[in-house]
């Protein structure tokens, strides 16, 4: 008898969670819960939604980067735990590659993370209390998730799409609070294409310097510009100010799902000594990227150029075709692009019938043709799609010829 109470007992009962745990990220809701992938569909799928420059999508890692990470298994001298803060090895050729003679970097400015999105996480629960804010750009990619799990909240400033995505600076200052930590940034950007000038980065700067916020900057798409777009760190900008830098090998290097990041730390002043402390401590709750990867990370930053290079132009060929075709079919308004791996595009609903929306374009568009795209408000940018520009040359035509055949068979 007392088993079968203690049995009836245990089974109804519900094990409550933590509220910060309930942190659903809208891109992930959305294709876990919205989105219904065709089975047994007449047409392969093709998939320019999510962020992958991957061997499905025709791009390869570096050869010599690949050959290091065989090197570092073979040898099993890299086989146990790091430093949580990453080896000595990488965070040095990391401070190498990304600082310069005007602007250096130490060994001691550099965090190795799990990935970009990981640093930033990490530095927001270094630098806010509860209650605090961060500013973030509208369109970006959501931080909600990390805002919701630390107890900040999260204010959001406007992109111009007329001006290129520039940031709305009166905007941006007018959202800056007492309790505001950082001022986020993305440049290159995810969603917009957008890489911004460096007259345009020092005017940023001057509104964080007048309000003495610091900048963090998600640099992930470090060095992706093509046609004659430069990009330029905001790190490298000014000795008279605080900037914290993230990126990452995944979207730089053809490796997303390796999960290897970094925080650099651009101050030259003394202001994050704090910060620098507590972020070496920070990195013990997610401990260190992959140890092998580590390892081959010197091999990664020798042969960048000549990849980076081809593979920017790779892009930018993508993006041109997307572009000069997207304007030919009915009820697209393709934006122009100058880096990461994304365009976005506007979508005119009067050109079309029974579609009011864009997570309804793209909700069709996979039924119908099996094709996905991003839907942009997810992303708090209504009304538009993102576009990967990871796209095969032959996947290009298809992905064409399927989206003039949709939006004409759906045509107002």
């Amino acid at each position: 008898m007392m088993r079968k109470f203690i049995q009836s007992a245990c089974f109804s009962q519900t094990i409550k969670c933590s509220d910060r745990s309930n942190v659903p990220h809208p891109i992930r809701l959305f294709v876990d819960r919205d989105v219904v992938f065709p089975k047994n569909h007449k047409l392969p799928h093709i998939s320019l939604a999510l962020g992958e420059p991957v061997k499905a999508n025709g791009f390869l890692m570096p050869p010599k980067a690949k050959q290091a990470v065989i090197n570092a298994i073979q040898s099993e001298d890299f086989n146990g735990y790091t430093p949580s803060f990453g080896t000595p090895a990488a965070r040095l050729a990391v401070a190498k590659k990304f600082g310069n003679s005007d602007y250096p970097l130490a060994m001691s400015d550099v965090f190795m993370t799990v990935g970009s999105y990981s640093a930033l996480y990490l530095t927001f629960m270094t630098l806010c209390n509860k209650g605090d804010n961060i500013l973030e750009p509208e369109p970006g990619f959501p931080m909600t998730s990390n805002a919701h799990n630390l107890g900040y909240s999260t204010r959001y400033f406007k992109l111009r799409p007329e001006k290129d995505w520039e940031v709305d600076l009166e905007d941006m200052e007018k959202k800056i609070t007492k309790k505001t930590k950082a001022i986020l940034l993305n440049n290159p950007s995810n969603p917009c294409g957008s890489v911004w000038s460096k007259n345009h980065l020092l005017d940023i700067i001057k509104v964080a310097m007048k309000k003495d916020i610091p900048i963090v900057s998600d640099e992930a798409y470090h060095s992706i510009a093509f046609g004659d777009q430069q990009f330029h760190s905001i790190g490298h900008q000014t000795k008279k100010h605080p900037i914290i830098c993230t990126g990452s090998m995944s979207k730089m290097y053809c490796i997303p799902g390796w999960r290897v990041g970094w925080g650099l730390v651009y101050d030259y002043e003394g202001r994050l000594d704090e910060f620098r402390k507590n972020i070496y401590m920070a990195t013990s709750l997610t401990l260190h990227p992959p140890s092998i990867v580590q390892a081959a990370i010197p091999a990664f930053f020798e042969e960048s150029d000549e990849f980076l290079m081809q593979y920017n132009k790779k892009l930018g060929r993508c993006y041109e075709n997307f572009y000069n075709n997207f304007t030919k079919i009915n009820g697209l308004v393709p934006m122009k692009a100058y880096g990461s791996i994304y365009m976005m595009v506007k979508l005119d609903f009067t050109k079309f019938k029974n579609i009011k929306d864009d997570k309804e374009f793209s909700l069709k568009l996979l039924a119908e043709k099996n094709l996905f795209v991003m839907p942009a408000s997810l992303l708090r940018m209504y009304g538009f799609i993102r576009v990967l520009l990871c796209c095969s040359d032959e996947n290009q035509k298809e992905v064409l010829r399927r989206l003039t055949e949709f939006c004409n068979d759906n045509k107002a």
